[in-house]
């Protein structure tokens, strides 16, 4: 190791612990990533679909970006990094500028990419972005038109909310009485 710090790095940044545990955003933002990815993955082989986590895409021969969910259709090429336009392109919004998540959507529109949704964990709202703006989805459906693909915005941040809840310890004497009423 030579010493240096890689900070210009955001993905490599290192943060004190005292800063870890004040953001909660930071597990909502991954808890999100998650039930998503895996919804998605689930419903795989009906849908055709792959779906990637933390994908580098590359826009242009000079620029490149990492989608928090891309997902490919049926007729995508297998590329170590994705070159072609994904299906959907899905980003966890975090505490950047919305100049800076239009930026990416219109990145994502360059290179051909149909749906671009951003999903924000501390408002639960979500939005379609394409080059003409940002637009807040009211009807609780994020999906394709015309398709099944897609999800019920309610029952994602109803996951989180469970995800996120603090987790409920039985004593061990409540565990023992709960297996034994199972039975």
């Amino acid at each position: 190791m030579n010493g240096n710090s890689n900070s210009a790095n955001p993905e490599t940044q290192m943060y004190s612990a005292e800063r870890l545990q004040a953001d909660p955003f930071e597990r909502a933002q991954a808890g999100l990533r998650t039930i998503l990815a895996a919804h998605f993955h689930a419903n795989r082989r009906q849908w055709g679909l792959t779906t990637l986590c933390r994908q580098r895409i590359v826009i242009s021969p000079k620029e490149s970006t990492i989608c928090d969910i891309c997902i490919l259709g049926p007729d995508a090429p297998l590329e170590r990094v994705v070159r072609s336009p994904p299906m959907i392109c899905i980003d966890v919004m975090s505490e950047e500028p919305l100049a800076l998540v239009q930026s990416r959507a219109d990145l994502y529109e360059s290179m051909g990419v149909k749906h671009i949704w951003l999903l924000d964990p501390a408002y639960r709202a979500a939005w379609r972005a394409t080059s003409a703006g940002l637009f807040q989805v009211r009807d609780d459906q994020m999906m394709i038109s015309g398709t099944s693909i897609g999800f019920r915005l309610s029952g994602v941040f109803d996951e989180l909310e469970e995800l996120l809840r603090p987790p409920q310890r039985l004593s061990v004497s409540s565990a023992i009485e709960r297996t034994r009423n199972r039975s």
